[in-house]
């Protein structure tokens, strides 16, 4: 019988690892939650939990045949290489590449170079000038944010610029005021420029697509889901995890885009599959799931505002595990 390990950085199992390990019973596999300090090398053993009659229990198994695992605390990288090091195969790597690389990379493909919006790193407050007189506001993003966090917006106003952030930053600034305020952010080196996009709905709220896709148990590409996350503010920030509301997807491209649609969501799927495939062309570790940010302007024309990997699943963890184990599954007999 296939042993899975439930390698996670959190001391007690969640309900997405109940979710994993039923997953793996019905598919006649067992699984092993454990972090890295329940690992002894020595003795080739882990101290870890068994999900039995519906409950977490203590045991000791061997080494797991495959490791679905969370990718490390920076403390904790040494203990994954080494357990990866035993020939175990991981389904998540690091990708080592940043959000604006990645977009780099993607606009080199001709399939999906007119779904690309222009994104550029920040080197001086020049391309953040020259931006603004261009497009109707932009977006400072830092190249390895996640949640919306460390994005900072800006909408030119007259003679001013509307500046805002996820943390509460909100002020207008006068031209003059501009290099002070950008001193205030953070590895400001280490961000990248890219306009907005007019994706909003009919009340004026501003949204984003969230698609997740993953791999499946013959370690094909499948779209798992969509959703849309809509701002509740004025801020042009949209991100669940800082209060954007929560949408599923035909109920809310039907109520903007009407009998389009089902098209639109036939385009977003075909898309995904696509961002997913130019994306794993540009790195070596096989990549077991993306998340992709992408917006629909009044036309129906759908844009790449940028990939995230180690997407979140929540509020569609079962369908995630429902083919995330059947990829661990087949990692473990392919390698």
């Amino acid at each position: 019988m296939v042993l899975i390990g439930l390698l996670r950085k959190y001391n007690k199992p969640m309900v997405k690892d109940d979710v994993a390990a039923m997953f793996a019973k019905e598919l006649c596999a067992e699984t092993v939650f454990f972090n890295p300090d329940q690992i002894d090398f020595k003795n080739k053993l882990i101290y870890g939990q068994k999900y039995k009659h519906s409950t977490w229990v203590e045991d000791v198994t061997y080494f797991p045949n495959v490791v679905y695992n969370d990718i490390p605390l920076r403390k904790d990288e040494q203990v994954y290489r080494q357990l990866e090091n035993q020939g175990i195969p991981f389904t998540t790597h690091r990708l080592g590449k940043n959000k604006l690389e990645f977009m780099k990379g993607i606009s080199n493909n001709d399939t999906l170079k007119s779904h690309i919006i222009p994104t550029v790193p920040y080197q001086s407050m020049d391309d953040l000038t020259v931006m603004l007189d261009h497009y109707e506001y932009v977006f400072l993003k830092p190249n390895r944010g996640h949640k919306g966090l460390g994005i900072t917006t800006f909408v030119k106003d007259g003679d001013y610029i509307q500046v805002t952030n996820a943390t509460g930053l909100n002020k207008k600034i006068s031209q003059q005021e501009l290099p002070a305020l950008l001193t205030t952010i953070k590895d400001l080196e280490h961000h990248h420029l890219q306009p907005g996009i007019n994706s909003v709905t009919p009340q004026g709220n501003p949204f984003v697509i969230r698609s997740y896709v993953g791999r499946n148990g013959n370690g094909k590409w499948l779209v798992f889901f969509h959703y849309a996350g809509v701002g509740m503010t004025n801020s042009k920030i949209v991100n669940v995890s800082v209060g954007s509301s929560f949408s599923y997807i035909l109920p809310f491209l039907n109520s903007i885009y009407g009998d389009k649609a089902k098209e639109i969501k036939i385009q977003l799927d075909k898309l995904a599959i696509q961002v997913a495939q130019q994306t794993q062309r540009l790195v070596k570790p096989k990549i077991d799931a993306l998340g992709l940010d992408l917006a629909i302007n009044e036309q129906g024309e759908i844009y790449i505002i940028e990939i995230n990997a180690f997407p979140g699943t929540r509020p569609f963890e079962a369908l995630v595990e429902r083919q995330a184990i059947p990829y661990a599954l087949f990692l473990a007999k392919n390698g």
